[in-house]
């Protein structure tokens, strides 16, 4: 279903696709080792998406992933990254990018020193404000953490809440109007 909202909306929105999809847990575990494999991906969570967006969008298509222990970006998106990086006084040696052993065309990123640890989630959710990123997948964590993103123009709860309140809550610190629009 997350793969086929996100084809309607790519259709619609194209470049200016600003997605967001939030998840439970991440599932760390099932990102692949090799180009080859392909680990059952029947669980809900940030890598299962991300890896079920990848195959069905092979270009075109930039997806992130933003977690606390996973940090997912296009590699065409390294060179803005850095410039983000440049124009936020944090030196290009504070962050270490490596081609995911499955698909080169995406990176990991991992902050090295505590202030890149502290400003990786303002970065990685500026480069999707700025269209380096399309579809931006994470935990719902993010919203616990007080993050803010009010480019999005798609949101996908994609999780088990049960709460009727806490449903409205996320939904609520999602969509928000954006005062420079």
């Amino acid at each position: 279903a997350i793969t086929a909202i996100t084809k309607i909306e790519s259709e619609h929105l194209g470049a200016d696709l600003r997605m967001v999809i939030l998840c439970d847990y991440i599932h760390k575990s099932l990102l692949p080792d090799h180009e080859l494999d392909d680990p059952a991906q029947d669980q809900l969570g940030v890598v299962p998406v991300f890896e079920s967006l990848r195959r069905a969008f092979p270009l075109g298509l930039e997806i992130g992933v933003l977690s606390g222990s996973l940090v997912i970006v296009p590699q065409a998106s390294i060179n803005l990254l850095r410039q983000l990086l440049v124009r936020w006084q944090i030196q290009d040696s504070e962050c270490r990018f490596s081609a995911l052993k499955h698909d080169n065309l995406y990176a990991q990123v991992e902050a090295v020193s505590a202030r890149a640890k502290a400003n990786l989630v303002p970065l990685i959710t500026a480069l999707f404000a700025q269209g380096g990123i399309h579809a931006l997948i994470g935990t719902t964590a993010l919203l616990g953490e007080g993050w803010d993103a009010p480019e999005i123009n798609t949101f996908v709860l994609a999780t088990s809440v049960g709460s009727h309140v806490l449903s409205n809550q996320m939904r609520g610190r999602a969509i928000r109007v954006h005062r420079q629009l």
